[in-house]
């Protein structure tokens, strides 16, 4: 019994915080510097992936249904930084949607104001799969039915959270009720399909190596010793912003 419970405490969701690495780990180690390094490196190049696929009228009405979602559906930082969440933890997912989100708001002339709020609506989805996974004892890896059917239910309400950015971004531009719709309709089904048939089997695939890899390399908290404060705190900080 002992056994197997250890071996579904390795299968939990136990995010590697920044607080938790620099307090037990020297900022002159170099398995510190390593993942720090290939974490900002990962960032940059999906960043540049991610202007590079960006139409340059994205999210105008003069774009089909079809072209939004393909873009939720390939958009490199999106990936990167789910991904980065599950194996992880929230802020080394965070970063990167953020980062990702600002830019294309911001390239598509959106005050930097507005696309400071649009950059946090993006990023909802990943707190509403922290504050999920903190709270209910379930498996990431998706190796069992119970596994992948709390994957599904949680990336679906997470879509649909995230999805609320298209209202920032439809009043900022002042599109239509119709435009509004559609973008909506887009931004949730193609944030949605990206997670189950993308992210999804990388994470089925490559979640025993890298829980195995983090094992070997860090000091991981218990499952006990992690608390909901930091979550609850960054869901009711995205919460208040967008209020």
């Amino acid at each position: 019994m002992i056994g197997k419970d250890q071996k579904n405490d390795t299968r939990l969701w136990k995010p590697l915080t920044f607080e938790i690495l620099l307090s037990r780990h020297s900022l002159t180690d170099m398995r510190v510097w390593g993942i720090l390094a290939i974490w900002i490196i990962a960032i940059a190049t999906t960043l540049y992936a991610t202007i590079s696929l960006l139409p340059s009228e994205w999210m105008s009405f003069s774009n089909s249904r079809s072209e939004i979602i393909k873009f939720f559906l390939f958009n490199p930082a999106l990936i990167l930084g789910l991904l980065l969440f599950f194996w992880f933890g929230f802020e080394w997912g965070f970063i990167p949607i953020f980062l990702c989100s600002f830019i294309i708001a911001f390239h598509s002339n959106m005050p930097w104001e507005w696309a400071l709020i649009f950059a946090i609506a993006f990023v909802l989805g990943v707190a509403i799969c922290a504050t999920a996974y903190q709270g209910f004892n379930i498996p990431y890896d998706l190796r069992s039915l119970k596994s992948i059917a709390f994957f599904i239910s949680i990336m679906f309400i997470a879509s649909i959270g995230s999805s609320l950015g298209s209202f920032i971004w439809s009043f900022s531009h002042q599109l239509s009720a119709s435009e509004t719709l559609m973008i909506w309709k887009s931004w949730w089904s193609g944030s949605f399909i990206q997670a189950i048939f993308i992210t999804g089997p990388l994470l089925w695939l490559f979640t025993p190596t890298i829980e195995r890899i983090k094992s070997r390399l860090f000091t991981l908290p218990d499952r006990s010793r992690l608390s909901l404060k930091w979550v609850a705190g960054a869901v009711t900080s995205i919460t208040g912003a967008l209020a």
